[in-house]
């Protein structure tokens, strides 16, 4: 395996926990709105 595959594997998992985060990061937004609109 060459280093620019290593590379793309590694740009590659960064991107899928970006996206893990963010898909967090929108459930905890809609709990707070949730949140806001029952308060």
């Amino acid at each position: 395996m060459g280093i620019g595959a290593a590379k793309g594997n590694t740009h590659a998992a960064f991107a899928q926990t970006i996206t893990q985060h963010l898909g967090v990061l929108d459930d905890l937004m809609l709990q707070l709105g949730k949140l806001l609109a029952l308060g």
